[in-house]
């Protein structure tokens, strides 16, 4: 006896139209899709004083890799990241390296954690 196969998707917005993708009809989810870019594109504008092709340039520059681990994003996309103060757009990171590693870290940060990092001290000779 064979197995039925997979039930057909139908979308919840118009059940009678054919689904396309994220439970919606094509219509919904191309308008969806649309509004979801334009939100994007302000986003990045408002924020960050960015286009949205200067960010895929960048994207593509880094070969879509974070600008310090040099890793794909294993969630989500890139993250731009700069400095709140000058307002200066460094780079794109991934969420660990954004969060984390630089976070609201400061230059003088970064000195005083190498300088930890390198002092020749061992708490076993004590």
């Amino acid at each position: 006896m064979a197995k039925p196969g997979p039930k057909p998707r139908v979308p919840t917005c118009h059940p009678e139209r054919k689904y396309e993708a994220k439970g919606l009809c094509n219509a919904c989810y191309q308008k969806e899709y649309k509004a979801q870019k334009s939100r994007t594109h302000w986003w990045l504008k408002t924020k960050y004083g960015l286009t949205y092709l200067q960010f895929l340039t960048m994207s593509y520059s880094q070969g879509g890799k974070c600008a310090l681990c040099e890793r794909q994003p294993k969630v989500g996309r890139l993250q731009v990241d700069h400095d709140h103060e000058t307002k200066k757009v460094r780079g794109l990171l991934c969420y660990p390296c954004n969060r984390f590693k630089v976070g609201s870290n400061t230059i003088e940060d970064a000195k005083a954690v190498l300088q930890y990092l390198s002092r020749d001290f061992d708490g076993r000779s004590l």
